[in-house]
């Protein structure tokens, strides 16, 4: 019912849902940044729920409460196993970084144990620097790399400070989303929202293509790639004097709108991308032309049609592609081209068709009603998603067995009913393969939608 809601009041009313959403994540900023310690990354856990379908986000955290798992300081004794975990996951090259700021900033590092057990089987550091020294750079690679892109690029000033997060290491799970990537995350986000005075922050993760479009979508583009041991640690940043946390909160939260460019661009337009991949990066951006958050993590941004160091790139490239648009029309071929691609990618999503789409969603799982209800809301939510991605209005409710008679004896023509049930739906909740069936329920999802509009067309 609360996708249904939000699906309806974001195709009615789409800057009524906007400001929705921007007075959400105003209000979560201000709890997280009054809550004590020891709640406050509950709080972040609500606010990043605001943001739970955007960028797959879906697939990397799940915004549940973790109580089998303790966040804790650093302790002496802990040294040992965590420098074990750093060479075990990333290499001795990282195991030494790893060491060093061990000795130098104890305090940036969190442990992770199950609860009950003494030893830990995850860990976590965000640094704080306000100046470059020569033995971090000689002893890690990445801050080196880091330093001289903010002297490079955004100066430091008095009073200001760099934070990365510099380690999120997990042996055998290694950066893939999991209960203890989530509680690292969440600490990140926790330490930008409450800290004073960060002038600049990154993030490194090694998985570039399973973080990077997520990232992209948050404002944090991948500014540098750096070798660390024979392995690459990709480097994310944004610079807060060009946007506040208040103001990125506040424009995170806008659906329709593409991420503030905060890091000057870095790509080289003598880097030419191949024909195919550049015809499919026009065909891709004007599929999402109203998606412009899409535009973050286009190929387009590394080819001729950004010119190097522009302060916005996505608005560049918009600009770019509209004025090719334009140039078509200098004669009937290229004005009849241009009005149907301008009919079919850049003005057809500008009007709602209103077309209702009744379904139902029968919960009718015996013996495990739990599981199957969630199943059921996953398969609501997922056609809510797609209907209204087709400018539809989506009537979707997931109804008990018990209702299912008298509500469907209301509708005055039959309506589609999918019916979530069998010890199957409860084995993959119950193994915790959710990323895999949450992919089968959208493809479904998706197909259904699209036999529904067709129907109704």
């Amino acid at each position: 019912m609360r996708a249904t809601l939000e699906a309806d009041l974001r195709w009615r009313d789409p800057e009524r849902y906007d400001d929705v959403r921007v007075r959400i994540s105003v209000a979560s900023l201000q709890a997280v940044r009054a809550a004590a310690e020891d709640d406050a990354l509950h709080r972040v856990a609500e606010w990043m729920f605001l943001f739970r379908h955007q960028g797959g986000q879906d697939d990397l955290y799940n915004g549940r409460a973790h109580p089998h798992v303790e966040d804790t300081p650093l302790r002496p004794e802990d040294v040992p196993g965590v420098l074990r975990m750093a060479e075990e996951a990333e290499g001795p090259a990282s195991a030494a970084a790893v060491a060093h700021w061990v000795r130098r900033q104890l305090e940036a590092f969190r442990v992770y144990r199950y609860a009950g057990a003494a030893t830990p089987v995850s860990f976590m550091a965000i640094l704080r620097l306000d100046a470059p020294l020569p033995e971090d750079r000689a002893e890690d690679p990445v801050i080196a790399a880091v330093w001289d892109l903010v002297e490079a690029a955004a100066p430091l000033g008095p009073g200001e400070h760099l934070g990365i997060r510099r380690f999120a290491v997990h042996p055998g799970g290694h950066q893939r989303p999991s209960p203890l990537m989530e509680l690292i995350s969440r600490r990140t986000i926790g330490e930008e929202m409450r800290t004073r005075g960060r002038a600049v922050t990154f993030t490194a993760f090694e998985d570039a293509g399973l973080w990077g479009r997520y990232l992209a979508g948050a404002g944090l583009p991948e500014v540098a790639a750096v070798d660390v041991g024979g392995r690459r640690q990709h480097v994310f940043g944004r610079d807060w004097r060009r946007q506040t946390v208040e103001q990125w909160v506040r424009h995170r939260a806008r659906a329709a709108v593409a991420p503030v460019a905060t890091w000057p661009a870095t790509a080289s337009t003598s880097d030419q991308l191949p024909r195919a991949a550049f015809e499919e990066g026009v065909l891709e951006a004007l599929r999402t032309w109203h998606t412009p958050r899409e535009f973050a993590t286009s190929v387009l941004l590394h080819s001729h049609l950004v010119p190097p160091g522009s302060p916005d790139p996505v608005a560049d490239l918009r600009d770019a592609i509209t004025t090719a648009l334009d140039a078509l029309r200098i004669d009937s071929a290229g004005v009849k081209a241009h009005e149907a691609l301008t009919a079919t990618y850049i003005a057809a999503s500008r009007t709602h068709r209103r077309l209702g789409v009744p379904l139902a969603v029968v919960s009718a799982g015996v013996g495990c009603p739990r599981p199957t209800r969630l199943l059921a809301d996953w398969v609501a939510e997922a056609v809510c998603r797609s209907l209204a991605a087709g400018g539809a209005r989506a009537e979707v409710e997931v109804l008990e067995p018990h209702r299912l008679a008298a509500d469907l004896a209301q509708q005055s023509e039959p309506v589609p009913t999918i019916v979530v049930a069998g010890p199957a739906d409860r084995q993959a909740t119950a193994t915790g393969d959710a990323r895999r069936l949450r992919a089968c329920i959208d493809q479904a999802a998706a197909e259904l939608a699209a036999a529904m509009h067709a129907r109704r067309s």
